[in-house]
């Protein structure tokens, strides 16, 4: 189960040790993401780099914006979490190293591999996600051999948590029943 780093993650695990992985859950998976008619980098994602540019009170709150169509979900106690986070020296270094692996990572473009997972697959998408647009989600459903698509409207990328109780549901019936 992963959701956009997550979710590459845990694409790139299926590819690499298959017979540790039953099946999979991913929320707007990184990797898995090919867009057709959104401008790349999407906004969220130049969001982050400016995070990870310059951490502040701005940089991190746009950010997290971003992440929910619904923005009751960004609370201040939220932004002041991230924002700690984000101003860490160690949690600065990590978000250095990933958005320089997020160019690594374009020269082997996990998406070229997914037609070699051959796991059942639930992919979660919100419709209205403005870091992996939902155009992305098409080839993943198309190159993932048994792949399913929910999508959920007014939804950006944190679908686990604008949705979480069909969210729940429906991850709870996919991995009892398939």
């Amino acid at each position: 189960l992963g959701n956009s780093l997550g979710g590459g993650a845990s694409l790139r695990t299926a590819l690499d040790y298959p017979d540790r992985v039953g099946k999979l859950v991913l929320m707007g998976p990184g990797g898995a993401h090919r867009p057709v008619f959104s401008p790349t980098p999407a906004e969220g994602i130049k969001l982050l780099g400016q995070v990870a540019a310059a951490p502040s009170r701005e940089t991190v709150e746009a950010f997290l914006r971003v992440m929910v169509y619904d923005q009751k979900w960004i609370t201040d106690e939220l932004i002041e979490e991230r924002v700690s986070a984000a101003l860490d020296p160690e949690n600065r270094q990590g978000l250095v190293r990933t958005m320089s692996s997020f160019a690594e990572a374009r020269a082997g473009e996990l998406w070229r591999e997914l037609d070699r997972i051959p796991h059942p697959t639930l992919l979660f998408w919100g419709r209205d996600d403005r870091t992996l647009p939902l155009d992305g989600a098409f080839l993943a459903l198309q190159q993932l051999p048994d792949a399913r698509l929910h999508v959920f409207p007014r939804c950006a990328h944190w679908a686990q948590l604008e949705h979480r109780e069909a969210f729940d549901r429906l991850t709870i019936d996919f991995l009892e029943n398939g």
